[in-house]
């Protein structure tokens, strides 16, 4: 029996894939358009979740280790080209042995890098990109997306792979890289419904020369659309996807949309009427698979379908834009022909990659000013203080992998001086909670229950952290625990840190009164109506009382030192 066209890996690579398309039903063809491909194992076409984050190494949310490098704002400062393909050849080969750890189902094709322009901080999430201009910002990421994607068909040395790649038809690649956001992503207010305003010679000029770089000369095959409007277009349907990155820049591969987007098109944007519009225009612009629930979206698509919105030749094209990527990362191929296929599990946080990463951190420093002070000697400065609140933390961000081990400032120059010479004050004020509607402060028992009847014996004491904008997070001296909303609207104290999607440690207070606001924490939308409103009733009834400021003992402890190191800065989700 003859070997079906698109398992021969010595056809044409658009050949095979065009036999697959043509061999799926429509049924089939429109599972394959969400984010969680489905399989379809008549054909031995696996199921194959697309997606991930790598802004700075691999993303593992189940809390898996991999390399992590410094926050791209920080890869940016390094100017160094070669170093990012390298820092791209390890996320690439990292990706591999997830991808093989986790049955080949995932992990190949990850959204990164973000080169979002990053014209004003008041974004909010400069860690994530590569600043202000298109020329470094571009460089960088086209040099990143060759390490990361293998160069092509060629394997670079160092990749990680023993093979030598045999003569084949299909140009592997090692990850598939999605660029995002496009573009002129740079609000997070209302972001998914605001419109970014953009002349022609500034879109040309800035917002898009960043991603021409990434696809001409970074030779990317995949792209993440922005949540805003492009001068009241949605970027879901923006006919420049198409024209542009497809047309322009030559994208051989598929465009995806950002989490969610999908159904924003009418919910957000109120852009179209039903989900069956907003599937038509987003095929018909460019995009190929979507962000969104999987019977969401394929319901969307047969709706529109049996409305005469599209038809069948929409489908196969995104379909096929996608399988082709799927295709050139060897899934439907044997292992010997993919030098990608093996990369040992040993190569995971290996030497060489904590190497690299190390000559990353190194490089991205900034040194604004030195006096002669640095770097310090350890026979003479003294007695060295420590202050600031990130002393002892290593402060992570939503893209930030986990390390297989990590040192925290304090600890770091613990280890370089000799024992004793260095004193560490934390600087955290100190307040407690007063409840004026019970008539008691706050306290906090063993298992995390808050209560509201404390006294001056019993009333819990928190230390809090400061992030700015009047907003405050509050950490219980005795059990190291930080108060948080629940979702029931009740207040509890059992969070290690501050940190998730809704950031319930975070809460708001009057700078003048010592209130707490009504809105109590950044994110309410994870809350119920309901329970939006028992949240607000609660806190209107708190204020916290200062005890001590951190400041002064830090200024007293200042007094007894020969040099201050201040380890200074914000929190990353605020």
């Amino acid at each position: 029996m003859p070997v079906p066209a698109y398992l021969d890996p010595a056809r044409p690579l658009d050949e095979r894939v065009a036999d697959l398309v043509g061999r799926l039903t429509v049924e089939e063809k429109i599972h394959l358009l969400p984010t969680r491909q489905q399989a379809v194992p008549r054909l031995s076409v696996p199921a194959y979740s697309v997606g991930g984050e790598a802004a700075h190494g691999l993303v593992d949310r189940g809390g898996g280790t991999a390399t992590v490098f410094p926050q791209p704002i920080g890869l940016s400062c390094t100017w160094d080209t070669g170093l990012m393909e390298r820092i791209g050849g390890v996320i690439g080969d990292e990706s591999r042995i997830y991808y093989d750890r986790d049955r080949r189902s995932h992990w190949l094709t990850p959204w990164f890098p973000t080169i979002d322009m990053e014209r004003d901080p008041r974004w909010g999430r400069t860690e994530e990109a590569y600043g202000e201009d298109p020329f470094l910002a571009g460089k960088l990421a086209a040099a990143l997306i060759r390490g990361a994607q293998g160069g092509g068909p060629q394997r670079p040395s160092g990749s990680g792979c023993d093979k030598t790649e045999p003569p084949s038809r299909t140009p592997y690649l090692k990850i598939a890289c999605a660029p995002k956001h496009f573009y002129g992503n740079n609000v997070e207010e209302n972001r998914c419904a605001a419109s970014t305003d953009i002349s022609e010679r500034v879109k040309r000029d800035y917002y898009l020369r960043v991603f021409q770089y990434a696809f001409t000369e970074g030779g990317a095959v995949s792209l993440m659309t922005a949540y805003n409007e492009i001068n009241g277009v949605p970027c879901i349907v923006n006919p420049e996807v198409n024209e542009i990155v497809k047309g322009e820049w030559g994208c051989e591969g598929f465009v995806v949309c950002d989490g969610g987007d999908f159904s924003q098109t009418v919910t957000h944007h109120h852009y179209c009427e039903t989900h069956a519009q907003s599937i038509a225009l987003g095929l018909k612009a460019g995009l190929d698979c979507f962000t969104d629930k999987e019977n969401l979206v394929a319901a969307a698509a047969a709706d529109a379908l049996a409305q005469g919105l599209i038809d069948e030749a929409d489908i196969d094209r995104a379909v096929f834009n996608s399988l082709r990527i799927r295709f050139r990362l060897g899934q439907f191929d044997p292992d010997a022909l993919c030098p990608y296929s093996s990369v040992s599990p040993q190569r995971l946080c290996c030497g060489e990659f904590t190497e690299t990463a190390l000559e990353a951190a190194r490089k991205a420093v900034v040194l604004l000013k030195n006096d002669g002070i640095l770097p310090l000697d350890p026979k003479t400065c003294g007695k060295v203080l420590l202050v600031g609140d990130l002393a002892e933390e290593n402060m992570p961000d939503w893209y930030s992998g986990n390390p297989p081990s990590s040192v925290t400032p304090l600890q770091a120059v613990r280890d370089a001086l000799p024992e004793g010479s260095v004193e560490y004050v934390r600087t955290h004020g100190l307040c407690v909670i007063f409840n004026d509607g019970a008539g008691g402060y706050l306290r906090v028992d063993g298992n995390g229950g808050v209560f509201y009847d404390g006294d001056g014996d019993t009333r819990s004491v928190f230390e809090e952290f400061d992030y700015g904008f009047t907003s405050a997070a509050y950490r219980d001296v005795k059990t190291g625990r930080f108060l948080s909303v629940h979702t029931d609207g009740t207040l509890q104290c059992v969070s290690e840190k501050v940190w998730g999607w809704f950031t319930y440690e975070l809460f708001f207070r009057d700078g003048d009164t010592g209130r707490f606001l009504p809105h109590g924490q950044t994110f309410r939308d994870g809350l119920s109506e309901e329970n939006k409103a028992v949240v607000d009733t609660l806190m209107g009834h708190l204020r916290r009382e200062t005890l001590t400021g951190g400041l002064s003992r830090a200024v007293e402890a200042a007094a007894r030192c020969d040099t201050v190191i201040a380890v200074l800065g914000n929190h990353t989700l605020v």
